[in-house]
């Protein structure tokens, strides 16, 4: 289940939002517990990083990824080279590697359970790295 506030995503604004963090991780929840009871199996959930969302949304969501984490659900996210990285650091599509690694360590300290990644050797040696310093996740 991931979450979109708008199909097709409208470019043009964003959604309003109480408590972005909130209301993401009740509908992903709310759909994934509603997969899971009819039979589905197995049930990720994904907040819909960049999908009908300010940069302040996306942060807000990184920053509070350890809630969305303690559902009972897998979690999936995709960050990588994403329009509010190049929003936050300047860069566009081609220049936001660094940005993207610096996304890995809040998503894999929240114990996220898969980062999709264009960048696969560098986003695993931040993970390496991020290991050898803390061990598995601090979560």
């Amino acid at each position: 289940s991931m979450h979109a506030h708008t199909v097709p995503v409208l470019a043009e604004g964003f959604p309003e939002y109480e408590d972005v963090v909130s209301e993401v991780t009740g509908f992903v929840t709310g759909v994934a517990q509603t997969a899971a009871a009819g039979g589905a199996a197995p049930v990720w959930i994904d907040p819909g990083i960049g999908f009908g969302k300010s940069p302040r949304h996306n942060l807000e969501l990184l920053r509070r990824l350890p809630e969305l984490c303690n559902h009972g659900f897998p979690v999936l996210v995709g960050v990588s080279r994403k329009s509010f990285v190049g929003n936050v650091t300047g860069r566009a599509v081609d220049g936001r590697l660094a940005g993207s690694l610096a996304v890995v360590a809040p998503a894999w300290s929240a114990g996220v359970d898969v980062i999709r990644v264009h960048d696969v050797v560098e986003t695993m040696d931040t993970i390496a790295m991020l290991q050898a310093i803390w061990g598995s996740p601090p979560v």
